[in-house]
């Protein structure tokens, strides 16, 4: 028996062809993604390893820092020690200049000649006395110049006085003392 289908037969469309530039244009699409990928997943580990590296010169520097912090209190120290073991040997070199000055006083003075007054203020000494004649006093100041300790003996002034009706020069003197 032949049987007839008189139902409509739904034919199939044939599928549209598609297009030779559209298959390439998905494949470089997808060429593309993965290279962003790639390239975004590359930068990211730049990014953290630059990050990484950043944070060490970050601690490095800090040590740094506290090193060049250490060396300058190390400096400022030095100098300030330099400095005060300068003041100790300036003092140590004066500390027998008053004795020396007194010694060499006592050894000048003549026996017609007897001081009043002697003054010091930066090695600049101020010597004032009297004496029974002016012979005796200019031997004074001529055994002060011949003396290794002084320097610029100069006698200012001498003048003459009476002390209970007996006649004396007064005078005074200025030298440097040598250090």
């Amino acid at each position: 028996m032949i049987r007839i289908n008189l139902l409509p037969v739904k034919r199939r469309k044939k599928p549209i062809p598609v297009p030779p530039f559209i298959g390439a244009l998905v494949v470089i699409l997808f060429c593309t993604a993965i290279g962003l990928a790639y390239t975004s997943s590359y930068l990211n580990k730049k990014i953290k390893s630059y990050t990484v590296q950043r944070q060490n010169n970050q601690k490095k520097i800090a040590e740094l820092d506290k090193q060049i912090r250490e060396v300058q209190n190390y400096e400022a120290n030095n100098k300030a020690f330099e400095e005060k073991k300068n003041i100790i040997e300036r003092l140590q070199q004066t500390q027998n200049a008053p004795v020396r000055l007194m010694v060499e006083m006592v050894s000048r003075v003549t026996g017609g000649v007897w001081l009043d007054s002697l003054e010091e203020n930066n090695w600049l000494i101020k010597i004032s006395g009297k004496g029974f004649s002016n012979a005796e006093i200019v031997t004074f100041v001529d055994s002060l110049k011949g003396s290794e300790y002084f320097s610029n003996v100069v006698l200012v002034e001498t003048k003459k006085i009476n002390i209970e009706d007996v006649p004396v020069y007064s005078f005074k003197i200025m030298m440097h003392m040598k250090v």
